[in-house]
């Protein structure tokens, strides 16, 4: 801990190394990259793309970088995060998570399984991160089916794409947040020989203590009796981020690998133990709650990357792209320090795209992906089978530009195995049979329309066409999670009914933009046939004493089932199910943004952005909406930044979500206040930026919808941040 402080504190004293002279601008030393898309196989600006898209990178970035990717996206329109404490939150995006929604490490899998579960955090350290790319809605035509609700590809500059010149450069930075008690730094250098080899080396780390919160952690008065205020205990993290690549530079392209290391080790909480200690007069449950053991996840992760790139000066092809990429996950869950299940992943992934040479106003790409994965999670609680994934795929996207409107399209032809095998609850259970493998194909189709109808408007259209196949704890979970404080159990284990889930969306989206004001507006709306969704269901599930469990509806349970239990010597704790289900679903809702313009000149520049967003969701089989959906909101924000200064303020309203399914507790309305401060300058060979913010100024209580976790753990409060950046 001395040398971490050590080491935060000796990068915010930097400044004071720098030679006196300096330039009061505020250019970036390196100039950024243009704001072209990478995600996609032609180079085009996100203005250009039928899908919207949104670009995150350079101080923006920084202004929102938190402890996870899906905290520091968080607030976006449509865009919002699964919050499970502070060391786990995976993005959402119009209301998809999980394995809808993929999250790429530049172009390709994370390697981790943060799919699988919330409290799976996602493999990739924020304060590393170049820039993130977001496609919202259907990217399932490049990225594979379980891209149905978009793609957040986070890119790191792991292996280097370009000569960085005889002179090292690089960027060392430090942040220290209040509410956690901790603080986090990060140093990055590349080099190289000028024109031919280029290296980067990269590393850091992260310590935060437990969370300060306003009140009490959890909602329920019973459990707020064996807790602390204003902490929410077991909530540390700590994590490690480590990255060396090598490449080979050519003037027709670049060969390059890297291997990098990621750990963190971060808290979920206590565990409740819940029993049932009688039945009331009019049948309802009554049940004490009590904390119990303390949760903690420990990850590790190695993996190596490959990347390389050519042009060709005749033929059909013009450019080749191949990114391949190994990990090898492992994570341990503890209670109370003793490991109780063990999860390790053993991945990879091929992805080669092939961009052809213009034919008149045609252009596009073609590609083939494979993928494979070996899962295991082993232990007593372990409560999904181990599985072995293999992923094919084919994939074209073409486009034709006619000056005033482009139309895109393409297709996707992918067919995915998933085998299980055995583990310890078969045994415990007494099964003599398992479910069997999993084999089906899907197909993806895709067109859009990029209209300009004027010089300051522009207008999108996409309709998408997706089968998604489901992933193996969609398809085999079936045991105790102590991670999600859950029984977990998918209706296939029992049926081998889940095929493949069948999606049609369409986006509508209108641009405009003049000297004082940009704004953007899109609407989506998507159908589902055999959605797959987790449930909280009214079923509880006891705890035998051979270890299996009797799963049993709330209403079933009366005195004499009780009085039963105790006579055999059973005890009454439980744990709540939630189960996999199929139905038909559809969504709805969109998001709207307007930023004006109010002073551009030699006083600065000052802007004003309104923003907003709403999703809609319905279980077509119940009528019920679907869980965890997040509420409307709306914001506003001011920037103004007079020269080397930068100055904002942010409030951000979330409204109350009454719509949710039986079993799923509601969420109240709240309001978030942000300030933030930075001051940058640059001189002859570097660029220093410190920032402050002051996030959640009136120490609001705030529970996320999105969170599974809301009644146990709210987000921070009053929360002040201070970061320092060097570019050298």
């Amino acid at each position: 801990m001395k040398l971490f402080r050590g080491l935060v504190f000796g990068l915010m004293l930097l400044p004071s190394l720098l030679p006196a002279d300096f330039d009061d601008g505020s250019e970036k030393l390196v100039e950024l990259d243009p704001l072209v898309v990478r995600s996609l196989p032609l180079a085009r600006a996100s203005q250009d793309l039928a899908q919207p898209t949104e670009l995150v990178l350079g101080d923006r970035y920084a202004d929102r970088r938190a402890g996870t990717l899906g905290a520091t996206l968080d607030g976006l329109p449509g865009i919002s995060a699964t919050h499970y404490f502070p060391g786990a939150g995976r993005p959402i995006i119009r209301g998809f998570s999980n394995d809808r929604i993929r999250v790429l490490a530049d172009g390709i899998d994370t390697f981790d399984a943060s799919v699988g579960s919330l409290d799976h955090a996602v493999a990739a350290e924020p304060l590393a991160v170049e820039r993130v790319e977001i496609i919202r809605g259907p990217a399932t035509l490049l990225y594979g089916s379980n891209a149905v609700g978009g793609v957040v590809n986070v890119i790191d500059g792991r292996v280097p794409r370009r000569a960085a010149g005889p002179r090292v450069r690089g960027v060392a930075g430090a942040e220290f947040t209040g509410a956690a008690r901790g603080g986090a730094g990060r140093v990055e250098t590349t080099g190289g020989d000028g024109d031919r080899w280029a290296w980067q080396v990269s590393g850091a780390v992260r310590r935060q203590g437990d969370l300060s919160i306003p009140g009490f952690a959890a909602t329920d008065p019973e459990l707020q009796e064996q807790q602390r205020r204003g902490r929410l205990e077991n909530s540390a993290v700590r994590s490690e981020n480590l990255s060396l690549g090598i490449s080979r530079l050519h003037e027709r392209g670049f060969g390059g690998l890297a291997a990098s290391w990621f750990a963190t080790r971060y808290g979920l909480g206590r565990e409740t133990e819940e029993e049932v200690v009688g039945v009331g007069p009019d049948g309802t449950l009554l049940i004490e709650r009590e904390l119990d053991d303390e949760v903690t996840i420990d990850l590790r992760q190695w993996r190596l990357d490959a990347r390389a790139g050519w042009g060709f000066e005749t033929g059909l092809v013009e450019e080749a792209r191949l990114r391949l990429g190994f990990g090898d996950y492992h994570h341990d869950e503890l209670e109370d320090g003793e490991v109780g299940t063990t999860f390790t992943n053993r991945a990879h992934e091929l992805r080669l795209e092939l961009v052809h040479r213009p034919a008149g106003r045609l252009s596009g790409a073609w590609g083939v992906q494979q993928a494979s994965s070996a899962f295991e999670a082993t232990g007593e609680e372990a409560f999904l089978r181990p599985s072995t994934m293999r992923k094919w795929a084919v994939f074209a996207f073409e486009e034709l530009d006619f000056d005033d409107w482009i139309w895109q399209f393409g297709g996707r032809l992918e067919h995915q195995t998933i085998r299980p095998e055995r583990f310890e609850r078969d045994e415990i259970e007494g099964r003599e049979t398992i479910p069997g493998s999993h084999r089906a194909g899907g197909m993806s189709a895709a067109t859009g329309l990029v209209w300009r109808l004027t010089e300051q408007l522009r207008f999108n259209v996409a309709v998408n066409a997706t089968q998604r196949l489901p992933n193996a704890q969609e398809l085999y979970a079936d045991g105790p999670h102590i991670g999600t404080f859950a029984y977990e159990i998918s209706d296939h284990v029992a049926t081998e009914s889940f095929r493949r889930e069948k999606a049609l969306s369409l986006d509508l989206g209108l641009h405009g933009s003049t000297d004082w004001i940009t704004w953007d507006v899109e609407v989506f709306a998507v159908r589902f046939s055999d959605y797959l969704q987790l449930l909280r269901t009214g079923e509880l599930a006891f705890e035998n004493q051979d270890g299996t469990f009797t799963l049993v509806q709330r209403e079933a349970i009366d005195a004499a089932f009780l009085a039963a239990r105790e006579a055999a010597g059973e005890e009454p704790e439980f744990l709540g199910v939630t189960r996999y289900t199929a139905s038909d679903a559809r969504y709805y809702g969109g998001e709207a943004r307007a930023t004006l313009h109010l002073l551009r000149g030699e006083n600065g520049i000052l802007d004003l952005t309104l923003h907003g967003d709403l999703v809609r969701t319905e279980d077509r089989s119940s009528g019920e909406p679907l869980a965890r959906i997040p509420p409307a909101r709306i914001g506003i924000e001011m920037d103004y930044q007079p020269g080397a200064f930068r100055f904002g303020a942010a409030l951000r309203h979330a409204f109350e979500q009454q719509r949710v399914p039986a079993f799923e507790p509601p969420s109240r309305a709240h309001t978030v206040v942000d300030l933030r401060a930075s001051w940058s300058r640059s001189y002859p060979q570097h660029r220093l930026r410190i920032g402050l913010r002051l996030e959640n100024l009136f120490n609001e209580e705030a529970r996320p919808a999105t969170s599974f976790v809301r009644d146990l753990a709210p987000l921070a409060g009053r929360n002040l941040i201070l970061t320092t950046e060097l570019q050298f």
